[in-house]
């Protein structure tokens, strides 16, 4: 369920609450409650707020932050790799931070993130802040002649984290993640009602893993994990839509964190992170406020391996899906 409205003249809020049938309770996905405001400075025109929210780039404008990366949707159900930059999934958390556009053209926006309270986030990420985590954001865009549009930017997340809800690493140690992203959109009008649009995405991530690596949880102090995310869409009028996607995670073999049980679909039977697949998508708005969406995702490898990635015969390609959604609004 999604809500978005205004509050005040100078407040608005965007929220999604999801049920979840697999684990039979409600969450908050995505919250956002932001203040807003205009000023003029000289010959500069500045946008500059406040948001409360739920996800590090939940307050983003562009479609290149963990909270609006494509795809925009996917199966709760479907196998999906263990390995993901930390700031993708940090949604179990509350931030408050400040942003600012100056002249339309330069963004930024820093806030600070601590755990939420137990039950009150989605389906968290395994583990807890410690502390304060910071994360920024900074990007330019801009629009040229032929009406192209083009945004280049950067965002960034550290974290003292403890893995396990209860905490399960060393006592007195704490793991530390620090991420680091760059992004980029390009968007062209062809033909007044039809759009090509593209996004890139970057991530290198740092951990340094004193708790998880003394309490047996890794098998490596130090390790990097890396992920590149790239999709291409193409809309033709109002009622349609074609998009492709791809990314690729790799990083440092470490069996302690990604092997699990043998045979499991989720194990790692090399230890290693490294998961690619390709993706497709065909939307349909029959109506303005209706939205039917076909999506396949084929894996060209998944944990570590092409083939046999769990060790127990199953291969990158058994966990290609085909899903089905449908969106109304009102």
């Amino acid at each position: 369920f999604y809500y978005a409205g205004e509050i005040s003249t100078h407040m608005g809020t965007f929220l999604q609450m999801t049920y979840s049938q697999e684990e039979d309770k409600f969450s908050f996905d995505m919250a956002d409650i932001r203040f807003a405001s205009r000023v003029t400075v000289g010959d500069h025109d500045i946008v500059y707020g406040a948001s409360l929210n739920n996800s590090p780039g939940m307050e983003d404008v562009w479609n290149t932050t963990p909270a609006w990366t494509y795809p925009y949707t996917a199966s709760e159900t479907a196998p999906s790799p263990t390995a993901s930059p930390l700031v993708n999934g940090l949604m179990n958390v509350v931030g408050l931070g400040g942003y600012a556009m100056l002249d339309d053209h330069w963004y930024g926006m820093v806030t600070a993130y601590r755990s939420a309270p137990l039950g009150q986030g989605a389906a968290p990420i395994d583990g807890s802040l410690n502390k304060v985590a910071p994360y920024g954001r900074f990007a330019w865009q801009g629009n040229f002649a032929n009406n192209a549009y083009l945004e280049i930017g950067t965002y960034g997340l550290y974290t003292d984290f403890s893995r396990g809800m209860m905490g399960a690493g060393a006592a007195g140690k704490s793991d530390k993640y620090t991420d680091v992203a760059v992004d980029a959109t390009y968007m062209l009008p062809i033909d007044g009602n039809r759009l090509l649009s593209m996004h890139a995405i970057y991530v290198h991530e740092d951990q340094q893993l004193d708790s998880s690596f003394l309490a047996g949880l890794s098998s490596n102090r130090n390790n990097t994990l890396e992920q590149v995310r790239v999709d291409a869409s193409y809309e033709f009028g109002h009622h349609g839509q074609f998009s492709l996607g791809y990314f690729n995670t790799w990083g440092d073999s470490d069996p302690g964190m990604y092997t699990t049980t043998p045979g499991a679909i989720d194990n790692s039977s090399n230890g290693n992170p490294d998961s690619a697949a390709f993706l497709a998508e065909v939307d349909y708005l029959p109506w303005q406020n209706t939205k039917f969406s076909l999506q396949y995702t084929a894996y060209t490898k998944f944990n570590g391996s092409e083939n046999n990635y769990n060790g127990d015969g199953r291969d990158a390609s058994d966990n290609n899906s085909l899903y089905f959604n449908t969106w109304l609004m009102w």
